[in-house]
C-alpha cells in the first residue's frame, strides 16, 4: 500500500466523521445499542492455544447481541500471529477491527505514523468513547503512553488497574520471627540487615536450633535483587533497569553509586550467611518445596507475589510486605509502579467503512458499574459465571446492590481460568481491550486480600511510574534492543558474581563500569530522547 495513498485515504476518513455519525447507521442515544441498522464488520486477532473458537466465547456473543453489530471473525493461531498479520497489513482492504493483536509501539509507528494503515484514534476517543475519555483524564500517563510521537493515537489499551499487580516485586518478611526476637519491621537498610542477623544468630523460630533459619531465600532471579536499588533512592523499570527523578532525569540504573550500594549489601549478606547459598541454583518450585518442607518454618525473607506461594497458606498472615526502606533517616522512600498498561489492544484498519461504531462498541468494555462490558470481559454473567456476595461470602439481595464482593462459578472446570478461556472471554490468555478488576468487585479470596492490604500498606504511599511506555524511530528501537542483549548479559553477571564473592566489589568495581560505561550512556541517551517526546 503506497504511502501517500493511505494518507490520502486516512484523511477522507478523518474529514467525513462527522457525517458519519449523522448517518441511520449509527446511534449516539440508546444505551449500548450502537447502530440503527444491522451492520456487519470483520475482526482479526491472534487466539491463544488455550481458548475456544472465539465465535463460540460468551463475550463475543455478547459484545454483538447488546451493540447490534454483526462481527465476522478470523484467529490464527498464536504462535504464528506476526507471520500472518504483516502481509494482512498490506492488503488494500483492511480488516476493520484488530483484536487482542500485540501490536508492538515499532509497527504502531509503522503502519500508522509512517504507512497510514491504521485509523488515528485521538478524536474517535473524545467524541465516542467517554468511558475510555474519563479513564485517560484521570490517568494522563497512560494517555502520553499510548501517544505516538506524530502526536495521534492508534491502538487502544488494556489498563490494569489492580494494586497488586502494578508493583514491581513484593518482598515478605517473617513478622511471627519478629514478634519472636522483640524487633520492629525494619525502616531502613541498616535495620533489615540488622533483622537479618538476628533471624541468623538468635534461633528465630524458636526451636532450640539457631542453625536452621535461612534469613534471605529466593529463586534464581537476579531481578530480585536489582530492585532493591530503590531502597537506595533509585527505583528502576524491570524491563530496561532504567528510571526517572522526581525531576524527570533519565537514569541507567547500573551506571550510578546507588547501584554499587545495592551490589554491596547483598555481597556482604550473603558473605555473612544473611543469604541462601542454594539461591541462584533454585527455582520457583525449589523455592516453594523449601518454604513447605515439613517442620518448623526457616525462612525469614523472599520476593514473591504472595507469600503463601513459598510458605503454607496457613502461614500467610504471618509474612508482612517489607516497606519502601531508605539508605538512612530522612531519605524519601520510593517504589517503581508498573503503569499497567499493555498497549496495541485493538486497532482499526484505515478502510473501516464505519471507525466511530468500532469505537462506540470498544467504549463497553472501558466501564462495569452501569453496563457491565468490563466486568463481562473479566468475569462473564452475573448470577451465571460468578454471583455477588456480602463481605461473609453469604448471596443477598442487598449483595446484588452493593455490588462490593463475588464468588465465582466454575462447575465442570478445573479452574475458573479453564472456564474463562474455553467458554467465556478471550481476556484470558491474550491482552485485549477493556480494564482490569482493581476498582470492580472483588472476588472473595483471603490469600489475596492480605496482598492487597499490605501493597496498599506499604507500596502505594510510595510508588509511582518510574519509566512510562514510550515510543522510539525504528532505528532507535533496533538499536535500543541491541544494546540491551550485550547490557543485560554483562550486568548480570558481574552483578551475581559481586554478591556470591566471585569478584569483589572493593577490587573489580571500575572493571564493571568501564565494561558497560559506554553502551550504558548510550542506551540512556536513547531513552532519554524518547521520554522527552
Amino acid at each position: 500500500m503506497k504511502k501517500l495513498l493511505s494518507l490520502a485515504l486516512a484523511l477522507c476518513l478523518m474529514l467525513s466523521l462527522a457525517a458519519m455519525a449523522d448517518t441511520s447507521v449509527l446511534n449516539t442515544e440508546a444505551a449500548y445499542l450502537v447502530v440503527n441498522t444491522p451492520i456487519t464488520l470483520t475482526l482479526v486477532g491472534p487466539r491463544n492455544a488455550s481458548q475456544s473458537d472465539w465465535k463460540d466465547l460468551k463475550f463475543f456473543q455478547k459484545w454483538q447481541e447488546i451493540t447490534g453489530v454483526t462481527l465476522d471473525i478470523t484467529t490464527y493461531p498464536e504462535d504464528g500471529w506476526n507471520v500472518n498479520l504483516n502481509p494482512i497489513m498490506t492488503e488494500e482492504k483492511l480488516p476493520d477491527i484488530i483484536y487482542a493483536g500485540n501490536i508492538t509501539a515499532a509497527q504502531e509507528v509503522d503502519w500508522g505514523d509512517d504507512q497510514g494503515a491504521l485509523l488515528p484514534l485521538e478524536d474517535l476517543i473524545a467524541k465516542y468513547m467517554p468511558n475510555l475519555s474519563a479513564l485517560l483524564e484521570a490517568n494522563p500517563v497512560i494517555r502520553e503512553s499510548i501517544t505516538t510521537p506524530d502526536g495521534h493515537i492508534y491502538c487502544l489499551p488494556w489498563i490494569n488497574d489492580m494494586p497488586r499487580d502494578l508493583v514491581y516485586g513484593k518482598y515478605w518478611i517473617n513478622n511471627a520471627w519478629l514478634k519472636n526476637l522483640g524487633l520492629a519491621e525494619p525502616t531502613t537498610v541498616d535495620e533489615l540487615y540488622s533483622v537479618l542477623k538476628a533471624f541468623k544468630e538468635q534461633d528465630a523460630n524458636g526451636n532450640g536450633d539457631a542453625n536452621d533459619e535461612i534469613p534471605y531465600s529466593g529463586q534464581k532471579n537476579i531481578k530480585d535483587f536489582y530492585r532493591t536499588v530503590a531502597w537506595w533512592g533509585k527505583a528502576i523499570s524491570d524491563d530496561n533497569l532504567l528510571g526517572t527523578t522526581e525531576d524527570g532525569q533519565v537514569y541507567y540504573a547500573p551506571l550510578t553509586e546507588e547501584w554499587k550500594s545495592m551490589v554491596t549489601f547483598w555481597a556482604n549478606a550473603w558473605k555473612d550467611g544473611l543469604v541462601d547459598s542454594q539461591l541462584f541454583e533454585m527455582d520457583g518450585a525449589a523455592l516453594k518445596a523449601k518454604g513447605q518442607a515439613a517442620g518448623d518454618q526457616t525462612i525469614g525473607m523472599f520476593q514473591h507475589a504472595g507469600a503463601f506461594l513459598v510458605v503454607p497458606s496457613e502461614q500467610n498472615e504471618e509474612y508482612s510486605i517489607v516497606g519502601c526502606l531508605v539508605a538512612k533517616e530522612g531519605d524519601k522512600p520510593v517504589w517503581a509502579k508498573r503503569t499497567g498498561l499493555s498497549r496495541g489492544a485493538l486497532a482499526i484498519g484505515e478502510t473501516c467503512e464505519y471507525p466511530e461504531v468500532v469505537c462506540r462498541m470498544a467504549d463497553w468494555v472501558y466501564e462495569w458499574k452501569e453496563y457491565g462490558g468490563g466486568i463481562y470481559n473479566m468475569r462473564g454473567e452475573a448470577g451465571v459465571d460468578f454471583y455477588y456476595v456480602d463481605e461473609n461470602g453469604e448471596q443477598t439481595e442487598q449483595a446484588k446492590i452493593d455490588r462490593k464482593f463475588l464468588v465465582l462459578e466454575y462447575t465442570g472446570y478445573d479452574s475458573f481460568e479453564v472456564k474463562r478461556a474455553k467458554a467465556l472471554t478471550a481476556n484470558s490468555g491474550s491482552t485485549t481491550p477493556g480494564i482490569g478488576g482493581g476498582t470492580m468487585p472483588q472476588v472473595i479470596y483471603p490469600l489475596n486480600d492480605w496482598i492487597n492490604a499490605e501493597v496498599e500498606r506499604q507500596y502505594v504511599p510510595y510508588w509511582r511510574v518510574i519509566y512510562p511506555d514510550v515510543y522510539m524511530s525504528a532505528e532507535d528501537t533496533n538499536r535500543a534492543a541491541d544494546l540491551k542483549v550485550q547490557l543485560d548479559y554483562t550486568v548480570e553477571t558481574w552483578t551475581a558474581q559481586f554478591i556470591t564473592g566471585e569478584k569483589s566489589v572493593e577490587a573489580d568495581y571500575d572493571a564493571f563500569l568501564a565494561e558497560i560505561q559506554k553502551l550504558g550512556t548510550e542506551y540512556q541517551e536513547i531513552y532519554t530522547r524518547a521520554y522527552s517526546k
